[in-house]
This record gives C-alpha cells, sequence and structure tokens, in this order.
C-alpha cells in the first residue's frame, strides 16, 4: 500500500469517527477505541493493554486512529 493510499485511509477513518462519535458514546463511553478501515476493531479502558492487544492481533497501531472517546466534554485552553 502506498503511503497517500494509507494516509487517505487513515484521514477516512478519522472522519468516520468524528461522524459517528455520538452513536459511540454509549457503547464506547470512557475507553479507547482503535479504528481501522471504518470500523471499531477493538476498545479498552487501558491504552497500553489495547495496543498489546492490538499488536497480537497483528494491527500497527502506529497506523491506526486510536481514540478517548469521553462521556464528558473535554474542555481546551486555548
Amino acid at each position: 500500500m502506498s503511503k497517500v493510499s494509507s494516509l487517505q485511509e487513515f484521514n477516512e477513518d478519522i472522519d468516520w469517527l468524528q461522524k459517528h462519535r455520538g452513536k459511540l458514546i454509549p457503547k464506547y463511553g470512557d475507553r479507547w477505541v482503535a479504528v481501522w478501515k471504518e470500523k471499531i476493531v477493538d476498545h479498552e479502558e487501558d491504552l497500553d493493554a489495547l495496543i498489546r492487544r492490538l499488536m497480537n492481533k497483528g494491527y500497527e497501531p502506529e497506523h491506526m486512529v486510536i481514540e478517548y472517546l469521553s462521556r464528558e466534554p473535554i474542555e481546551a485552553i486555548l
């Protein structure tokens, strides 16, 4: 897979997660989720455990969208 194609898939996964965030919070709230090809492939409360499990399954976590879905709004101070 080319770097451009890989980056495009990564961006599509980011867009998918943002679009579906509201629907995902009830099921995956306060958990880390790993998105691959526009679907949740794993989730976990502990990020290190999620990374280890993804690697054991043959995924490359550094090429995946992994994000924490907080039930509470996160405030950013800019």
